[in-house]
């Protein structure tokens, strides 16, 4: 990737906002989210929902000092993020230890699907453009949407663009620099215009670069006999981020979204830090990942919706492992579309049917094989002012095909889905809430082809189940929003798929477990105190108990990487001088393997970070201002095993708006 591109793609996106003539936007991307209100305070959408529903807007990212998405989300409760160290390494995310395979990635409204691992690498999203993340467990309220959003244990919704109505000067630019610990730099430019009333368009151009050659400690033998400084290798990365948008809005009600996005990346692939043994410099990866999607809604009359959406989608990576001689191309097509109505015969019920039809095509080398899904979901929703009820039931139908006739993964499994949400008491604010839900998953590409132990895969089959009770209040001037959520969940999977570790990272050992039991609690609190005229403070904090096992041959055995306690929380001081934020996010012990002896077992740890926060109006700008200070205290701590996360670190930002 070189560094005349880079120039390029600024330019060209710099020049295009410059000759746009535009009018101030009165488009609505998004339907503006239902509200509940009481004496001061407007609630979210999140407070009326039948199923566990968190939302963090861009305030919240700068808060928190969150870089990438998996930064901002490790806040959530009941979320477990795998990262596999440095700005490089893989980063998924699991909600209450389902893995990350029941975690539906929904950009703009769209699904995210990868055939091999099943898995969504959210290091390849921008955080700089993302107006808001929005994770649901179960499912949601919004019964309008494409069948694929139902199809998993819960799902991560990325929205890029502005949520209801936001006004668009003529032409907006936004130009920024990064840069901090391990090499980091990273420029983004950014604009948004108005063509005219009906039409408008913003893009975005991303580039990080990170040496990622972190110092850590190692530690050598079962009891800590002897501790070395080392220095993370092969973890550096290089990507190149582009996204352009054109939303229209007509006259007949009509609204048209189509997304460009384009993630060029090459990174080396940081190898576990093994006793005695140096790092595995030798494995690299090249993505690359284009996709094209386009969402159309339309009005029919005063009680029927239609919507559409369509995607191409086209990503590529190549591999090469020096240590082992190999090398591989590893290339994935999918073409999906999806066709959805609504029906609203009174102001209080509603139906939709949604059908989504999904092709994919994953080659490598002498293994071509192709997938197609069917998914069709009819779904229902009754909401009075204190009751709100949802359902739906997912036909989830796949056939594939391949060059290898031995191994075939075909299935056809109705998945049911119940939401309650009930406000007992008229003048409380307190809601109770539950909802059972089914998943069914098939084994990926990657599961069937690429184990390095051949065995006969059964399909998953998840039930979940929950119960909680949320309280949303107002206490005057004083504390403006003060919000209190409990939920205790039990999780049963059966023929659970679980990856062992192989030679490589494209070779592991694969197998069914009999029966997954998950059972826990997640506990949120959030409040605002108007502490003087001048300053507010805002706090907030999660903690979550989970209790996974493995009940095989009739014995309980610990699932790995599964702590039992973990907890985030976060606080902010506003002032019309500066704001200062105060993070963290803690882990208990787990083990990283099916036992509790003492030398498998994974030490607890927590992570601090602290950020300064200046805005202000220079000349015709808007200048925004950032220091952070991350694992203030330099802690050395591991979440999957052998991969050592970044000790002490420090990032400063600048943006021009204008």
């Amino acid at each position: 990737m070189s560094l005349r591109k880079i120039v390029s793609f600024f330019v060209f996106g710099f020049c295009s906002g410059i000759y746009v003539n535009a009018q101030s936007d009165t488009i609505k991307i998004h339907d503006l989210p239902a509200v509940e209100v009481n004496e001061t305070q407007r609630l979210p959408i999140s407070n009326l929902a039948t199923s566990p529903q968190q939302i963090l807007s861009k305030e919240h990212f700068e808060k928190t000092g969150a870089f990438q998405i998996t930064d901002a989300i490790k806040f959530f409760s009941g979320v477990q993020v795998k990262d596999y160290g440095g700005t490089g390494g893989l980063k998924t995310v699991s909600l209450r230890n389902m893995g990350a395979n029941y975690t539906t990635v929904v950009y703009d409204g769209i699904p995210m699907t990868n055939y091999m691992t099943g898995q969504i690498d959210l290091g390849r999203f921008s955080l700089e453009n993302v107006e808001m993340l929005r994770l649901n467990i179960g499912e949601s309220d919004d019964i309008f949407q494409p069948a694929g959003t139902l199809a998993l244990g819960g799902s991560l919704n990325i929205f890029t663009q502005p949520l209801g109505t936001r006004p668009v000067k003529k032409r907006e630019f936004n130009v920024g620099l990064k840069t901090g610990s391990y090499g980091l730099i990273n420029p983004v430019f950014a604009f948004r215009s108005s063509f005219n009333e009906r039409f408008s368009t913003n893009a975005s151009v991303e580039y990080i670069s990170s040496k990622g050659n972190y110092s850590y400690k190692q530690t050598y033998g079962f009891r800590n006999d002897s501790i070395a400084s080392k220095r993370r290798i092969n973890s550096d990365v290089e990507t190149l981020k582009l996204e352009a948008n054109l939303n229209g809005h007509f006259k007949n009600g009509g609204r048209l979204l189509l997304k460009v996005f384009y993630f060029d990346s090459e990174r080396g692939i940081p190898g576990p830090s093994i006793f005695y043994n140096p790092e595995n410099a030798g494995e690299r990866i090249q993505d690359k990942n284009f996709f094209s999607q386009a969402n159309y809604t339309q009005p029919l009359n005063k009680k029927w919706r239609f919507q559409s959406n369509a995607k191409f989608d086209f990503s590529s990576m190549d591999y090469q492992n020096k240590k082992w001689n190999s090398q591989g191309n590893y290339d994935q097509n999918e073409y999906y579309l999806n066709a959805a109505f609504l029906y609203k015969p009174t102001d209080r019920l509603s139906f939709s049917f949604s059908n989504d039809g999904i092709y994919g095509k994953f080659d490598h080398d002498t293994i071509h094989v192709s997938r197609v899904t069917w998914l069709s979901a009819l779904s229902g929703k009754y909401q009075t002012s204190r009751l709100i009820v949802t359902g739906s039931l997912l036909n989830h139908y796949v056939s594939d095909s391949n060059n290898n006739s031995d191994k075939k993964s075909t299935g056809n499994h109705f998945s049911p889905y119940i939401g309650l949400s009930v406000r007992p008491f008229e003048e409380r604010s307190l809601r109770i809430r539950a909802f059972y839900k089914n998943s069914y998953r098939l084994p990926t590409f990657g599961d069937l082809y690429y184990s390095s132990v051949a065995r006969n895969l059964k399909p998953e089959n998840a039930n979940q189940y929950n119960v909680g009770i949320v309280v949303n209040r107002s206490q005057g001037i004083i504390f403006p929003y003060f919000s209190f959520s409990i939920y205790a969940y039990y999780n049963k999977v059966e023929n659970k798929i679980v990856i062992g570790p192989g030679p490589n990272h494209f070779n592991s050992s694969v197998r069914n477990h009999g029966e997954v039991n998950i059972k826990g609690f997640d506990v949120g609190l959030e409040f605002h105190v108007n502490v003087s005229q001048d300053i507010i403070a805002e706090i907030s904090g999660n903690y979550s108990y989970q209790n996974v096992l493995d009940k095989k041959d009739q014995k309980e055995l610990i699932l790995p990487y599964t702590p039992k306690h973990s907890a985030s929380g976060h606080l902010s001081f506003k002032t019309k001088w500066l704001n200062v934020n105060y993070n963290f996010i803690c882990s208990g012990e787990r083990y990283y393997i099916q036992t509790e002896e003492t030398e498998y077992r994974m030490k607890p740890y927590s992570d601090h970070g602290i950020s300064l926060i200046k805005q202000m109006d220079w000349k015709q700008f808007n200048v925004h201002l950032s220091a952070e200070c991350l694992n203030i205290y330099n802690q050395q701590y591991e979440i999957v095993r052998s991969y050592p996360m970044p000790g002490r670190s420090f990032r400063l930002g600048v943006k021009f708006t204008f």
